[in-house]
């Protein structure tokens, strides 16, 4: 069947094959090409010369000749051309393809120019910069859109054996929530509602249910919307679930409406934009594996962010989280259930309106390939690395918040943690004889934008102070708030055998001094830093007490808000409720709506007449089954122009008439013929809307055969009849008047005989004569009912014959001709004409009042045809058809019964023209028959 061969393209497509189908015109059975054109699963529509002749042409071609490696590899696509092709699919469709398995986007592009008839990948890149709709095709032929109803049956058994149960719960469920990313043409989403729905309604429960589709294919997500499938989809579903969750439409099976009012299909890109929330359940099977490492890095958090935290994850068979162990724990090692771990990812969710924002790969090529020589720069920043690591001062790097981000160097003689909980701030790590001097420096660093440096510092680093010089550096980049600092621990020598300073219970004067002044110095510090603190301690306070000025302004401003947002919420409440009206009214408006579209399809589906409705454009809208077999519609024709379409009934220029009923406001009615004979009514009235506006026509085919043919055979009856009623007549008035006479005359000479010889031989003369008349009369009369000479000698002697006998019986000066005239014609054809012409002469002699007519019988091109014309007096057509001539009503019929066409035109006092065209070869048909 047509849906079979649909089933099988889509599966070599799948695979990047080729696919062909017959053109229309040139098959025998014209639904399965057909349908496969319609299911947007064909790449080349041709005759079948034309199919034999692109497979010669591709056969050679590398794409599909036998080859020992993939053809990505015999024909290589660089990295440079991929990411180009990338970039302009990416400006076309928004979708950035560049972490997609470069291997299955490679063989796509091979396939595209294969169908171009490219073989440079260089033309195929022009090509692609030249012309927005190969991007898209490339685009459509990249998404792999493969899918199937109860895919892995076994999944979704153990879906209701293990999976339900958990996220239905019991009856105080507030809701089930399914989202499946990469929904294709929505057969995964279905079969889960399905699958839930017998779930729900085995345990009797009413829980409320929303499945989400989401696909980057606009034309896969207005397939999964409409929801309408082929006839194979049975191999997949059950007698059972056919009955109750789908119905017959359109020579195929369509998900019920309560089952697609379930489910909510959406564009949308799994890799960028925001997920769904709150989900039950994802069922992402069989689409990472079509993605990138990068890429499956960044879906997986995103799959866990969206979850509930009792929901789980379905993947494919060949697919896992990989190191995502720590998010999602395995529950079903067969069926790749798995269920959210309740953790933090270990990476941030960034949700993104643009492009995904990935880390570039590194192939596994690439990291076996030896690394290139330094270049002079590289050199130069090694350089420096080392010298700074070996020369540089110790130090770190903090923010305003005091709290170190960076250590550089070794800092442990002057910082070591604090005890207690953990801390980074520079003031709870510094060792003792550094925090005074430090504090100091900080603060003055703040009101400071230059370097601040002091000299002469100790610090305490395993019982023994070290000289030190401390130094503080700002940092701060343009036009960004925020400022961070660098301190730097610049070590100082000391002399011989002062390099550190041991305390003893017994020192020299000189020690002791030198003790004193340092605590001096400390004090001094300290009252400085001290008076430092308790300026800045004023200026906070001041700053506080401002601060609360302004908290107490904001307070009554937030007073002010509240009390907006107060009126905002009762307004709110009020557009709420007008919604839940609307809303309302627009559930009664649907279920009107599905009401009267039910309706209207039983009507169409039971009306037994062939109806078809176009709308301006002339596409089809709907059409009644009778149609399909009179109009020869499928299912697929739908939004078609009716102009594509070869009707099995003969309508001369149906789409002029239609255009013409649709922009006059008239109705066309005609009779028509199919290509088996049969006779119909042809009407065409303009379709209108509510509003009384036209918005296309409505196309009605009515049977009428067995009345045509009834009345056909009345008529044709009616006129024999009266051709028997003219010769009786003629047999009566003239030949019995005759032999009566005759008869007389031979009684009276018999009982009369005269003695004279020669007035005997008279009145025999007299009497051969009469009989010679009778003689005549009776062989005219045979002439009429059918000539001898038509089957003796053929078309042209007969009427020749019959025009020189009629210009001298009536004395009308008929002019005869005939050219290529075929020997022998079929018996009907030649009979047929000759009647219609001898009936055609009589109406001259009788009532056209000239003495001259003509009489062409010519042969072209398979047909023959004879024409009767004179400058007579001529006759309203109508007006005789109305009073019933049965002269006209014979020839018609006459020329009907072997498929041929009778023309009559004339016009009181402009003559008379009868033509008469008949195809031999239909006509040789009728003679079989």
């Amino acid at each position: 069947t047509g849906s079979d061969g649909s089933l099988g393209l889509k599966a070599i497509k799948a695979e990047a094959g080729i696919t062909f189908a017959q053109e229309e015109k040139t098959a025998k059975y014209e639904g399965m090409p057909r349908s496969a054109v319609a299911a947007g699963c064909v790449d080349f529509v041709l005759p079948p010369a034309g199919i034999a002749r692109e497979l010669s042409r591709i056969h050679d071609h590398p794409y599909v000749a036998p080859r020992p490696a993939p053809p990505e590899e015999i024909i290589p696509v660089s990295d440079d051309a991929l990411s180009q092709i990338l970039q302009l699919v990416r400006v076309a469709t928004g979708v950035d393809l560049m972490q997609y398995k470069p291997a299955t986007i490679k063989r796509r592009i091979l396939r595209r120019m294969l169908l171009n008839k490219l073989d440079s990948l260089v033309q195929y890149l022009d090509r692609l910069k030249a012309d927005t709709t190969e991007v898209h095709a490339l685009y459509e032929d990249i998404l792999i859109n493969v899918t199937q109803f109860f895919r892995d049956p076994d999944t979704f058994q153990a879906l209701k054996a293990d999976i339900f149960p958990k996220i239905v719960g019991d009856e105080n469920a507030d809701s089930v929530r399914i989202w499946v990313p990469g929904c294709s043409t929505g057969e995964e989403v279905y079969s889960l509602a399905i699958a839930l729905l017998e779930y729900v309604e085995e345990r009797r429960q009413h829980v409320p249910v929303q499945l989400f589709g989401t696909d980057i294919s606009d034309s896969a997500l207005e397939r999964a919307r409409a929801g309408l499938y082929t006839p194979n989809i049975a191999a997949d579903v059950s007698s059972g679930r056919l009955k109750r969750f789908f119905v017959k439409a359109d020579g195929g099976y369509q998900i019920s409406k309560h089952i697609r009012d379930l489910c909510v299909f959406a564009k949308q890109n799994v890799t960028s934009d925001p997920p769904f929330s709150k989900l039950d359940l994802i069922s992402c099977r069989n689409v990472l594996i079509y993605l990138g490492p990068a890429l499956q890095k960044r879906v997986l958090p995103v799959f866990h962010y969206a979850l509930n935290p009792t929901g789980y994850l379905l993947l494919g068979n060949s697919e896992t989280i990989g190191s995502y162990a720590d998010m999602f724990r395995l529950v079903d090692k067969k069926h790749k259930f798995f269920a959210k771990k309740p953790t933090v990812p270990r990476i941030p969710v960034e949700f993104n309106f643009g492009a995904a924002r990935v880390e570039p790969q590194v192939s596994a090529a690439g990291a076996g390939k030896a690394v290139s020589p330094w270049t002079a720069a590289e050199l130069q920043r090694e350089a420096d690395r080392m010298i700074l690591s070996r020369f540089g001062p110790s130090g770190v790097v903090i923010n305003e918040d005091l709290d170190v981000l960076q250590f550089r160097g070794q800092t442990g003689m002057y910082l070591e943690p604090s005890p207690g909980p953990a801390s980074y701030n520079i003031l709870k790590m510094a060792r003792e004889g550094l925090l005074a001097d430090l504090r100091g420096l900080l603060h003055g660093i703040r009101t400071s934008e230059g370097t601040i440096r002091k000299e002469g510092l100790r610090v305490k680093y395993n019982g023994t102070f070290h000289k030190f010089n401390l130094e503080i550096i700002p940092i701060r980049r343009p036009a960004q708030p925020g400022r961070f600092f660098m301190i730097l621990f610049h070590p100082v020598k000391a002399d011989g055998g002062e390099k550190s300073v041991r305390k003893e219970p017994r020192q020299s004067s000189s020690a002791e001094r030198e003790e004193g002044r340092l605590l001096r110095q400390e004090l001094s510090v300290t009252k400085e830093t001290l008076q430092a603190i308790i300026e800045e301690q004023e200026a906070t306070n001041e700053e506080l007490r401002s601060a609360n000025e302004e908290i107490q302004s904001s307070n009554e401003e937030l007073q002010s808000t509240n009390e907006e947002l107060e009126t905002a919420k009762e307004e709110l409440q009020s557009s709420n409720e007008e919604l839940n009206t609307v809303n309302e009214e627009l559930q009664n408006r649907n279920s009107q709506l599905a009401q009267a579209n039910d309706d209207l399809r039983n009507l169409l589906s039971n009306v037994n007449l062939p109806i078809v409705m176009v709308g301006s454009d002339l596409c089809i809208r709907q059409f009644t089954p009778q149609a399909e077999k009179v109009m020869g519609i499928i299912s697929s024709d739908t939004g078609r122009p009716i102009g594509n379409i070869r009707p099995n009934v003969n309508i001369a220029n149906l789409e002029q008439k239609l255009a013409e009923v649709i922009e006059t406001l008239s109705t066309h009615e005609a009779e028509v013929q199919d290509f088996n004979g049969r006779w119909y009514v042809f009407r065409i009235r303009p379709y209108r809307t509510e509003e009384n506006k036209i918005e296309g026509a409505v196309l009605v085919l009515v049977d009428i055969d067995d009345i045509k043919r009834s009345g056909d055979k009345i008529r044709l009856i009616t006129a024999h009849e009266e051709e028997r009623r003219k010769i009786s007549r003629e047999l009566h008035d003239a030949l019995n008047q005759d032999v009566a006479m005759l008869e007389i005359a031979v009684d009276s000479l018999e009982k009369n005989l005269p003695a004279d010889p020669d007035q005997t031989r008279q009145q025999l003369r007299s009497l051969c004569t009469r009989v010679s008349g009778i003689s005549n009369d009776v062989r005219r009369i045979a002439y009429q009912l059918h000539p001898s000479i038509l089957d003796d000698l053929g078309l042209t002697a007969a009427l020749r014959s019959y025009v020189d006998e009629l210009s001298k019986q009536d004395g009308i000066a008929v002019k005869f001709s005939a050219r290529d005239i075929p020997e022998t014609l079929p018996p009907t054809v030649a009979l047929t004409l000759y009647r219609v012409a001898q009936e055609a002469l009589l109406n001259v002699v009788k009532h056209a009042g000239t003495h001259q007519a003509a009489v062409v019988l010519t042969y072209h091109d398979g047909t023959v045809q004879l024409t009767v014309r004179d400058k007579g007096a001529g006759f309203d057509r109508e007006r005789v058809r109305g009073n019933g001539s049965l002269g006209l009503v014979s020839m018609e019929e006459r020329a009907r019964l072997v498929n041929g066409q009778l023309q009559i035109r004339s016009r009181p006092g402009e003559g008379t023209r009868v033509e008469v065209t008949i195809p031999l070869p239909a006509a040789a048909e009728f003679q079989k028959s």
